[in-house]
C-alpha cells in the first residue's frame, strides 16, 4: 500500500512542480509581451515627438523668413517714402529758387 501512496504523492508533486512550471512561463511571456508592448509604444511617442519637434522647427523657421520679408519690405516702402518726400522738398526749394530768379531779373529789366 506504500507504493501506491507513495506513488501518487509523486504524481501528484510532478504534477503541481509541471503546473507551477507552466504558470511560470505564462507569467515570463505575459511579462515579455507587457515590456515589448511598453517599448514600442515609448518608441512611437519618441517618434511622434520628433516629428512634433521637427514641425515646430520647421514652422519657427518659416515665420522667422516671413519676418525678415515683412520687415525689408517695411524698409523698402519707408526708404521710398523718404526719396518721395526728399523730392518734394527738392522741388520746393527749387521753385522757390526760380521765382528768386525770376523775381531778380524783373528787376534788373526795370532799371
Amino acid at each position: 500500500m506504500v507504493g501506491v501512496v507513495e506513488s501518487s504523492k509523486d504524481t501528484v508533486q510532478e504534477l503541481v512542480v509541471s503546473a507551477v512550471n507552466h504558470v511560470g512561463q505564462v507569467a515570463v511571456i505575459a511579462t515579455t509581451l507587457v515590456a515589448d508592448v511598453v517599448g514600442e509604444v515609448g518608441t512611437l511617442l519618441t517618434e511622434v515627438l520628433g516629428m512634433a519637434q521637427q514641425l515646430i522647427e520647421s514652422a519657427v523657421n518659416h515665420v522667422g523668413q516671413i519676418a525678415i520679408l515683412i520687415t525689408r519690405a517695411i524698409a523698402a516702402v519707408v526708404f521710398e517714402l523718404g526719396a518721395i518726400i526728399t523730392d518734394g522738398f527738392d522741388m520746393i526749394d527749387a521753385t522757390g529758387a526760380a521765382l528768386r530768379d525770376r523775381r531778380g531779373s524783373r528787376a534788373l529789366v526795370a532799371v
